[in-house]
């Protein structure tokens, strides 16, 4: 028995050691969420859910919206890194979809491309996707993050986009060159 009232469509995070989720004493697995209970405009969106659910746990910041109940009643459907907040691995890409309501296609990209990559074609789907900006060109280098830590970038002066996956060989001097400080460089997934 879940031990809060949790709305149709939240997003619940808990903690986990080696991708499996943490269990207190009492063989609870204690959990953040958000549903969206006051319709605000910034959480319409699963993974804005997700997102602030993570930012939540990661803070610890008070709030009502912390529950726990026993693993059986829980289904891991996917990881997020909770420094950089983007998904790291979809477990069950039906059941996500299913509860959420929402096709993950909409928010994440394919997970087998190629990067780098100045693909057009690829490009363009990324492009649709939402992402948010690292850095705005302050030294030459725009840079986006989409939600799975796949980084675009547009370099001064041939102004080329192109995408790349971290570790990807150049990401990081790319990044250095942007002026994005060490610390949100540390964020992203290696």
């Amino acid at each position: 028995m879940m031990i809060t009232d949790v709305l149709p469509k939240s997003a619940l995070v808990c903690a986990s050691v080696d991708g499996k989720p943490v269990i207190s004493e009492n063989g609870q697995i204690r959990f953040a969420f958000e549903g969206n209970a006051n319709q605000a405009a910034n959480l319409e969106r699963y993974y804005e859910r997700c997102q602030c659910a993570a930012g939540r746990l990661a803070s610890r910041s008070p709030s009502i919206a912390y529950g726990s109940a026993p693993s059986e009643d829980l289904k891991p459907v996917a990881r997020i890194h909770l420094l950089s907040f983007v998904f790291t691995e979809i477990l069950d890409q039906e059941a996500l979809e299913e509860w959420s309501g929402e096709k993950i296609a909409d928010f994440l990209p394919p997970s087998k491309i190629e990067t780098p990559t100045q693909d057009p074609d690829i490009l363009k789907q990324l492009c649709e996707l939402p992402m948010k900006p690292l850095t705005e060109g302050a030294r030459g280098v725009y840079a986006w993050s989409l939600l799975d830590g796949t980084i675009l970038t547009m370099e001064a002066p041939d102004k080329k986009l192109t995408a790349w996956r971290p570790g990807d060989a150049g990401l990081r001097s790319i990044l250095e060159r942007s002026g994005l400080g060490l610390e949100d460089r540390m964020k992203m997934i290696p």
